[in-house]
């Protein structure tokens, strides 16, 4: 399992698995007698450090505007992950920024209207309401 980990973590570090890397790997998988859910994890895996940069970058103003979001499934796909894990990760990451945002609001016990507009915006870009 380690050699297919470590291939697998090669391929995702550029934050694409191509298609001759995929038939690569998958080659690989079947050589070793790799199953399924250990192939899924390895990429899970290989694709959190590149993944992850990617939601942090997107996050980087602490808002996901719509064209960001419109492309996490790309991203989920070009890392062959399933889109629901790239989704688990935002969400994660954006519920650190709303929980640094509210904390930052209790210690000043306050909140200003544009402080108020701002937590809004950001629970809509991250699709609440």
């Amino acid at each position: 399992m380690t050699c297919y980990a470590e291939a697998v973590s090669r391929a995702a570090r550029d934050a694409e698995v191509d298609a001759r890397e995929l038939d690569y790997l998958r080659a690989l998988r079947g050589v070793l007698t790799i199953s399924e859910r250990e192939s899924r994890e390895a990429f899970e895996r290989a694709a959190a450090r590149p993944g992850k940069r990617a939601i942090n970058a997107a996050l980087a103003d602490d808002l996901l505007a719509a064209a960001e979001k419109e492309r996490l499934p790309a991203r989920a796909r070009a890392l062959q992950l399933p889109e629901e894990t790239l989704l688990a990760w935002t969400r994660e990451a954006a519920l650190g920024i709303l929980n640094r945002r509210a904390e930052a609001l209790v210690a000043a016990r306050r909140l200003s209207p544009d402080e108020e507009r701002a937590l809004h915006a950001l629970a809509r870009s991250l699709g609440g309401r």
